[in-house]
């Protein structure tokens, strides 16, 4: 099986959920064995960050990686979209902090590399087969993520967690959700539609005049399981 990039460029426009800033990404085609990497065009040198595990110095409220003392947050929703579609390669030209939050979900980069198209590369796809358990736990919060071999994708969340159901909370407790691919359910249905919650009312003043209501702006994409998905789809 072939690597797979994008078969044209595509820009995506709006605020950032943290700074409430107005960013533009750009997402571009790249060359074989280039992988995801973010370049932020605003800043000196424009300096070009590897999307890669070793490079996250948070997940706070979102994923953020680093290198040196420049950062992107919020990567989570685009790099989930291009994943789930099989691309391999992709340069991000970022002129901000963060990912613009579009609605709050990743299928607005899902439906805009659809509407691009892919193109087949040259070079084979590197694949990663789970030949035994391998678990991560946090002692501190008892979070756990566990990876088991089995003959097809089988994802299970279990989360403690506060249920949002008709604009008001119906207490915490455990919630899992299990997803299995190929299944019934595509993710462009699913996972894609999965939107963030913002679980305090907070307004974020951008300092150019405009303001970010998180909790107003995102009260319209939650349901019952959306946080549980929301989650999920970020490791698959």
């Amino acid at each position: 099986m072939k690597q797979i990039t994008l078969n044209g460029e595509f820009t995506l426009k709006g605020k950032g959920l943290h700074t409430g800033r107005n960013i533009e990404a750009t997402f571009c085609p790249a060359p074989d064995n280039h992988g995801y990497k973010i370049q932020r065009t605003d800043v000196e040198g424009q300096p070009v960050i590897d999307a890669l595990a070793e490079n996250v110095i948070s997940t706070n409220r979102g994923t953020v990686i680093g290198k040196g003392d420049v950062t992107v947050s919020t990567i989570e929703h685009a790099m989930s979209a291009l994943y789930a579609l099989g691309v391999d390669n992709c340069l991000i030209k970022l002129d901000g902090p963060e990912m613009p939050i579009l609605d709050g979900s990743a299928k607005p980069f899902y439906d805009s590399i659809l509407a691009v198209g892919m193109v087949e590369q040259t070079q084979d796809k590197d694949f990663y087969y789970v030949k035994h358990k391998i678990e991560v736990v946090d002692p501190e919060t008892g979070s756990k993520l566990m990876c088991l071999p089995a003959d097809k994708c089988l994802s299970i969340l279990a989360a403690e967690l506060e249920v949002l159901r008709n604009g008001a909370y119906d207490g915490s407790g455990k919630y899992s959700h299990v997803f299995t691919y190929p299944g019934t359910r595509k993710y462009s249905d699913v996972r894609a539609n999965a939107a963030a919650v913002a679980d305090f009312h907070i307004v974020v003043d951008s300092g150019e005049g405009t303001n970010l209501d998180v909790s107003a702006y995102f009260s319209a994409w939650i349901y019952a399981n959306k946080v549980v998905v929301h989650y999920l789809f970020l490791i698959i």
